[in-house]
């Protein structure tokens, strides 16, 4: 589904907001407190939020199909 639904956009550069970065991020943000709260270690939980952060630029309401562009891609 997500390759099916994120390649078209990535492949015509158009990152017309489905899903916004700023709501994956929140996302990811409530789902590693949430496995820190259990007392567990996330795995690479804050090195993936980092992706989603967007006080590093303008992507905020675009697509969450952006973050391809921090991996280079």
């Amino acid at each position: 589904y997500s390759l099916d639904r994120n390649f078209p956009k990535l492949r015509d550069d158009d990152f017309r907001p489905n899903f916004s970065l700023a709501l994956a991020q929140k996302d990811m943000r409530l789902a590693v407190e949430l496995i820190e709260s259990a007392g567990l270690r996330p795995f690479a939980g804050r090195e993936l939020a980092g992706l989603f952060d967007t006080s590093t630029g303008d992507d905020a309401e675009l697509d969450v199909a952006v973050i391809a562009r921090r991996l280079g891609a």
